[in-house]
C-alpha cells in the first residue's frame, strides 16, 4: 500500500473490519497489501450472516478440493504421476489466497455450531449423525488450511460429547498452538490425556472442571509415564468440581509429573482427592510457591479443613502465598500446616473463610520474618454476618505478665495490613463495649498504635471494609458500623504513627472514627506519601461540595469529618477520598 511492509502493519491493524473492506476495493496494489489484515481475523461474534458466510464459504472450498481430488483419481496411472506436484492454481481458493493469512478464529465449539447446518450441500435433509459428520469435516478442513492461526485461549467446557474425530482434529491443529487451556465436562480416560498430551510448551494455565477420574484411567499408564513430557511454560493450574471414584487416583500423579514447572494452584470443590493431590505435588512439584484455595461466595463448604491441611503440606520448598477464600474451612489441622511455611510466606490471605480465627493469624504475624501482606477483610463478597475481626486483645498481643508487646518477625517486612479490630471500649453510645474503669479505651487505643507503629514500612492499612452481600442472585453492598473501633484521632493516640512514613492509603470505612481537621492536617504532614483515605467522605458529595447527614440519625449525631474533608478538597485535591470499587459496584 506505501510500499513499507513496516508502515502498512502498523497503519492496517488499527484499521477495523469495515475499514479494511473499503480499503481493498481501492485498487489492486491496496487490496494486495491489505487482504492478509482483512482476513487476519475472521471471528463472527453475534453477527448471523458473518456465521453463515463463513459457513458457506468453507463448505464451497471443500467441495470444490473433494472435487479435485476426484477428478485425481480418475486419471490413469500415467496423469497421476504427472500431477503429483499439483500445481498452485489448481488449489482451492481459501488454501491458495486466504489460508496463510488467518491468524485469529473461533473456538472449535463455535465453529462446529456454524457448520451444523440442517440441510447439507445438496439441500437435502440431512440426519443428526450426518450433519455431526459434516460439521467435523468442514472443521478440519477450515484448521488444515489455516496453518498460521493462534490459540490464546481455548475452552473445551463438554468434551464428552465431542465426537472422536474432532478430538482428533484439535488435537492436530489447534492444541499445540494454545496458551490457556480449559477442560471442562465429564473428561473420559483417552480423550482429556490424549489432548493433554499434546500441548506444547507454549501451555501458559491450565483449568480442569468436572474432571472425573475412574479406574479406566489405569489403562496404559506405564507407557503413557514412560513418554511422559513436561510443559515447561505452564505456570499457573486451576482444579474445579474434580472428584475420584477410582482405586489407585492414578490420574492425579499422572498430571503432576508434567506439571513440574507450575508455580501456582488453585483448587476448589474437590472430592476425595487432596491427599493423592498433595502426594503428586510433593514427589513432582518442586517449583509451587502460591496456592489459592475456595472459592467465591457459596453457601456451601467445598474444601474441608482435613482438604485445606493436605493440600497446604504438599509444597516441597514453602509456600510464598496463601489465599483461602468462602468455601474453604480453615480449622486446626490447616492452621497447623500453615505455620509450617511460616519461615517462606509472603502473603496470606483469608477473608471470608471459614474458621480462621485471631489467634492463629497473630501466630503467623509473630513468627513469619518474610510476611509483607496480611489481609482478612476486603472490599469483597461475603457471606451475611461472616466478617472476619481480630478481637483487640490479641492483636496487641502483649506478654501476659510484663505488658510489654511481644515482638513480631514481620514487623519490618509487612507492607499491607487488612484487618477489623473489634471489643474497643469507651463509647458512650447502644451497643458500645463498656468501660470497666475510666480512660480504659484510651489506653487500648494506645496500645493499638503501639503496636501499628512498630510497623514502620507500611504502606496500607485498612481498618473498615465496604462488604458486598448476595440478596436473591443481586450483589448490594452492605454497610457495617464499626463503633467498638480506633477513633482515629490525635487525643486517642494517633500521633504514634508519626514513623509509618511510607504509608500510602488509609481505609476507614464505616468506622466510627473522630478524624476531624486537626487529625487530617497531622496525616498530610507525616505521610508524606498518602494518596488515599477511603471513607471519610463517607457522607460527601465531592461533585456538589455539599457534606449531607447521615440517614442513621440515631448512630451519627454530627459530622465531625466535614471540615476535614473540605479541607482536603482544597488543599490536596490528589488525595482519593472514595473508593472506585464503590462507584464500580453501585452502578
Amino acid at each position: 500500500m506505501f510500499g513499507l511492509p513496516e508502515l502498512d502493519n502498523m497503519i492496517c491493524r488499527e484499521l477495523s473490519q469495515h475499514d479494511l473492506a473499503q480499503c481493498v476495493r481501492v485498487n489492486r496494489k491496496w487490496h494486495m497489501a491489505v487482504i492478509p489484515y482483512l482476513w487476519r481475523d475472521i471471528r463472527c461474534g453475534e453477527q448471523l450472516k458473518r456465521r453463515e458466510a463463513l459457513r458457506r464459504m468453507v463448505l464451497e472450498d471443500y467441495l470444490y478440493e473433494q472435487q479435485h481430488q476426484q477428478t485425481m483419481e480418475e486419471k490413469d496411472e500415467s496423469s497421476v504421476e504427472e500431477h503429483t506436484q499439483t500445481p498452485l492454481s489448481s488449489l482451492s481458493p481459501l488454501a491458495r489466497k486466504y489460508g496463510p493469512c488467518i491468524r485469529m478464529l473461533p473456538g472449535p465449539i463455535e465453529l462446529l455450531g456454524y457448520f451444523h447446518s440442517p440441510r447439507g450441500p445438496t439441500g437435502i435433509q440431512q440426519s443428526s449423525t450426518q450433519r455431526d459428520k459434516e460439521s467435523a469435516q468442514l472443521l478440519h478442513h477450515l484448521y488444515k488450511h489455516s496453518p498460521a492461526i493462534q490459540v490464546p485461549h481455548l475452552y473445551l467446557n463438554r468434551l464428552e460429547s465431542l465426537p472422536h474425530n474432532v478430538v482428533r482434529t484439535i488435537a492436530e491443529f489447534v492444541i499445540f498452538r494454545v496458551h490457556f487451556l480449559t477442560l471442562g465436562g465429564v473428561l473420559h480416560n483417552w480423550k482429556s490425556k490424549f489432548l493433554l498430551d499434546r500441548c506444547s510448551n507454549a501451555l501458559e494455565e491450565l483449568t480442569l472442571r468436572d474432571r472425573i477420574a475412574s479406574d479406566e484411567d489405569n489403562n496404559g499408564q506405564e507407557e503413557q509415564q514412560q513418554q511422559c513430557k513436561t510443559w515447561e511454560s505452564l505456570e499457573e493450574l486451576t482444579l474445579e468440581w474434580c472428584r475420584d471414584n477410582s482405586v489407585s487416583k492414578s490420574f492425579w500423579s499422572w498430571l503432576c509429573r508434567r506439571c513440574c514447572h507450575v508455580k501456582r494452584l488453585k483448587a476448589s470443590k474437590l472430592q476425595g482427592i487432596a491427599q493423592s493431590l498433595a502426594n503428586g505435588m510433593l514427589t513432582y512439584m518442586p517449583n509451587l510457591s502460591e496456592i489459592t484455595l475456595g472459592s467465591g461466595v457459596s453457601g456451601i463448604l467445598d474444601l474441608t479443613d482435613d482438604d485445606v491441611a493436605a493440600l497446604l503440606s504438599g509444597s516441597r520448598n514453602g509456600w510464598k502465598v496463601v489465599k483461602v477464600e468462602y468455601s474453604a474451612e480453615f480449622g486446626d489441622a490447616s492452621g497447623k500446616a500453615l505455620k509450617k511455611h511460616s519461615p517462606t510466606l509472603e502473603e496470606l490471605v483469608v477473608y471470608g473463610c471459614n474458621g480462621v480465627t485471631d489467634s492463629d493469624l497473630v501466630q503467623v504475624l509473630s513468627i513469619s520474618p518474610n510476611l509483607h501482606t496480611l489481609i482478612s477483610i476486603e472490599d469483597a463478597y461475603y457471606e451475611r454476618g461472616n466478617y472476619p475481626c481480630f478481637q483487640v486483645e490479641r492483636f496487641i498481643d502483649r506478654y501476659p505478665f510484663a505488658g510489654s508487646l511481644r515482638t513480631w518477625a514481620c514487623e519490618s517486612s509487612l507492607t499491607v495490613l487488612k484487618v477489623k479490630l473489634t471489643d474497643i471500649p469507651g463509647r458512650d453510645r447502644y451497643g458500645c463495649v463498656p468501660e470497666t474503669y475510666p480512660g480504659q479505651g484510651r489506653e487500648i487505643q494506645n496500645q493499638v498504635y503501639d503496636r501499628l507503629a512498630r510497623l514502620i514500612n507500611l504502606k496500607s492499612l485498612w481498618l473498615g471494609h465496604r462488604p458486598l452481600i448476595s440478596y436473591g442472585g443481586r450483589m448490594c453492598e452492605e454497610r457495617e458500623y464499626q463503633l467498638n473501633c480506633l477513633e482515629m484521632s490525635l487525643e486517642s493516640g494517633l500521633h504514634k504513627l508519626a514513623g509509618l512514613k511510607s504509608l500510602e492509603e488509609l481505609n476507614v470505612w464505616g468506622m466510627d472514627t473522630k478524624i476531624g481537621l486537626k487529625e487530617v492536617q497531622w496525616m498530610t504532614g507525616h505521610w508524606p506519601r498518602l494518596h488515599a483515605i477511603f471513607g471519610l467522605d463517607d457522607r460527601c458529595n465531592k461533585e456538589s461540595g455539599i457534606v449531607c447527614g447521615h440517614e442513621d440519625g440515631d448512630c451519627y449525631d454530627e459530622i465531625d469529618d466535614k471540615e476535614a474533608v473540605e479541607w482536603l478538597w482544597k488543599h490536596y485535591p490528589e488525595i482519593e477520598l472514595t473508593s472506585s470499587w464503590f462507584y464500580y459496584y453501585s452502578g
